[in-house]
């Protein structure tokens, strides 16, 4: 058909690519010829580069005991010092407290007193706490030097183990006989006090006074043996 023109192939509106437009979709050129080069953008270098992995291990952990503050020798120490009543204990007994000591022996007496068929946790506790506060005070007025609760915290609790040792004695000993109860009970009272009071005596100075810090602490100690025996 003449008089009818036909557009060249040639004539594009993208410029020579056979009549399609040129995207712009893709890295960009220097991109794309240091990727043919072997090189990698600074741009794009986070996208290639593995992430950093943490060199912390469990072996670096200090152990779990030494986390909490417990100090399983200086404990068994402590009471190996208690359970020997001709043993002599310096003021350096009080140097290190803690509650790991007096904490395990008010469980441990609560949990042989419960074989007797006694829940005493709350009796426990309760007079553990009014005794801490009692000798704590009582002490503070008679001595100069003075001690802090929780070092006298803890020096009443590490000896409390006679009176564990008591609980334990009568899951398999009628201590309901008033003879044996007496001899045992009273011995123990003896055991813990006298140990307390040693303790006591070396860190306040107070040898003097022996028989002055001894009666309070055997007021303590008498109670314990009290829900102990009855």
């Amino acid at each position: 058909m003449e008089g009818i023109a036909f557009p060249n192939a040639n004539m594009t509106s993208g410029g020579g690519n056979g009549g399609f437009y040129q995207t712009s979709y893709g890295p960009p050129q220097g991109n794309r010829n240091a990727g043919m080069n072997g090189n990698v953008s600074s741009t794009n270098e986070h996208y290639f580069m593995p992430s950093q992995q943490s060199t912390t291990t469990f072996d670096d952990e200090p152990p779990l005991l030494e986390e909490l503050g417990i100090n399983v020798a200086s404990v068994i120490a402590k009471a190996r010092a208690v359970a020997n009543p001709f043993s002599h204990i310096d003021s350096s007994f009080a140097d290190e407290a803690d509650m790991t000591g007096p904490v395990f022996f008010c469980l441990l007496l609560g949990f042989l007193l419960l074989l007797q068929r006694k829940v005493q946790f709350s009796v426990i506790y309760g007079q553990a706490i009014v005794g801490c506060l009692a000798v704590y005070f009582v002490f503070n007025l008679m001595s100069q030097r003075g001690i802090d609760l929780y070092r006298s915290t803890s020096i009443l609790g590490y000896s409390l183990l006679p009176m564990v040792l008591l609980s334990f004695f009568a899951i398999f000993i009628p201590l309901k006989v008033k003879a044996l109860s007496i001899v045992l009970g009273g011995g123990c009272i003896f055991w813990s006090t006298t140990t307390a009071t040693k303790i006591f005596v070396a860190v306040l100075s107070m040898r003097d006074q022996f028989w002055l810090v001894w009666y309070p602490l055997a007021l303590l100690y008498t109670s314990f043996a009290f829900i102990t025996v009855f």
